[in-house]
């Protein structure tokens, strides 16, 4: 079976690292393009079975009228592509690029899966909403990451939820022993919500926070504000920002607890590595993702959006009670295994033969 990828690019990003990771697993057995917006090199990893062109069409002008000659570019050569390919089945990824397949793909009669990597409710451009409105119900399959999508996307008929596969080979055997350290990761953004995390910690006891460590590991705008705010806290002897990191594993092994503060999600790919590496978990219970990862109380914790109080609690209960974070630890570990990449790819698969 030949599949095509579309998607605007293949840089840093939750989206661009499920796409990798599923064109890798599935060119073992297929032959797998990758068609991507923009002319930059990916972030990672691809094998060298995959197949993959730039279009590099992914920035426009400014003015109005270069836009719209801009858009009818990118749509023609979309569909040039899509020709001289001619593959059994095209998977797109994210709303911008599923609106423009769509387009690109009308009386072609080519089979389309449309991907959502975000919540329903992140679009806020009033634009882009209406064309995913009116564009959407014309795909043959539609793959979202929750059920809270799911329900949302009413006018598109035949959809699956499939969640993200697992990115790390959790190895509960090899794990070294956990460390008094507190993890959080993701884009240093406003709906990241670090800077409730922040403020949690300062209402912690010193005594018992002494003895932790805070590692924020993620780059972005909001850095260099939350890092004035460690300061202005009398929290530089906690709180590390690490940047982006590559070896992220390493720190999920030896964190004893993970918190994500986030004020939205797709599906928090953080927190299923988190959890399948056994760190004792907090989320907010935000739309959409963290409750499809976490029983409230079985194997973690869910707090409400920007509630400092809450998650300061759920924080000290967890530094204090090392029993309470093994049993979040064992229990998320079990939890994980249907998130492993063959579990996914193989749901990608049937999905797959089924549209087609």
């Amino acid at each position: 079976m030949k599949i095509l990828f579309i998607i605007s690019s293949l840089g840093l990003g939750g989206a661009e690292r499920v796409l990798s990771t599923l064109a890798n697993h599935l060119s073992l057995n297929h032959e797998v393009l990758i068609l991507k917006l923009d002319n930059e090199e990916p972030f990672y990893k691809i094998s060298n079975d995959v197949t993959i062109e730039s279009l590099d069409l992914e920035k426009s002008n400014n003015s109005i009228l270069k836009k719209i000659v801009h858009n009818f570019t990118l749509l023609s050569s979309i569909r040039k592509s899509i020709k001289k390919y001619d593959s059994d089945i095209i998977i797109s990824f994210m709303d911008r690029t599923n609106i423009n397949t769509l387009l690109a793909t009308r009386f072609l009669g080519k089979k389309l899966i449309i991907s959502e990597r975000t919540n329903f409710d992140a679009q806020k451009n009033k634009i882009l909403r209406k064309l995913r409105n009116i564009t959407y119900p014309y795909t043959d399959g539609m793959v979202v990451l929750s059920q809270y999508d799911y329900n949302k996307y009413y006018n598109v008929k035949n959809k699956k939820i499939i969640f993200n596969p697992l990115f790390v080979n959790a190895d509960i055997d090899s794990m070294i022993t956990k460390e008094k350290v507190i993890i959080s990761v993701g884009r240093i953004i406003e709906s990241k919500a670090f800077d409730i995390l922040l403020n949690a910690l300062v209402k912690i006891d010193s005594k018992l926070l002494q003895d932790w460590k805070v590692y924020i590991i993620g780059d972005g705008r909001e850095r260099q504000k939350l890092e004035s705010m460690v300061v202005d806290f009398d929290l530089v002897n906690t709180v590390e920002f690490l940047g982006v990191k590559k070896n992220v594993v390493n720190y999920y092994k030896k964190a004893s607890i993970f918190i994500s503060t986030s004020r939205s999600e797709g599906f928090p790919n953080t927190l299923s590595e988190a959890l399948s590496l056994g760190c004792a978990s907090i989320a907010t219970d935000c739309i959409s993702g963290p409750s499809e990862l976490i029983k409230n109380e079985d194997n973690g914790f869910l707090v409400e959006v920007d509630n400092i109080d809450q998650i300061k609690d759920k924080l000290e209960l967890l530094m204090k009670d090392k029993t309470l974070r093994d049993t979040f630890s064992r229990r998320s570990i079990e939890m994980s295994k249907k998130y492993k990449i063959d579990n996914i790819v193989k749901e990608w698969e049937e999905y797959i033969n089924e549209i087609i």
